[in-house]
């Protein structure tokens, strides 16, 4: 019986070891999770559209974690003064 592939939504952050340097993550109990009822966990990095709709061909299901706040801008929106954004 084949596998199913589960795309796990990734964040991004400074990566403390490299200047300069972002990298994607997720949290373990995701992965952990997924391995133990018997699927095969994929994180997803931050993309653009095209690479979300290549994402979503090669999962069988999603688990959309959350993660910084949301840009304003596209609910045409203001942004709050003291709240940090992540594009």
């Amino acid at each position: 019986m084949k596998k199913p592939v589960i795309g796990i939504t990734g964040n991004e952050r400074p990566n403390p070891e490299a200047e300069f340097a972002i990298m994607s993550y997720t949290a373990k109990g995701f992965v952990d999770g997924i391995s133990r009822s018997g699927g095969i966990p994929l994180i997803l990095p931050i993309g653009d559209e095209e690479m979300a709709k290549q994402y979503i061909s090669l999962i069988d299901k999603l688990i959309i974690t959350g993660g910084q706040n949301v840009d304003p801008q596209f609910y045409g929106e203001k942004k709050p003064s003291k709240v940090m954004t992540i594009y």
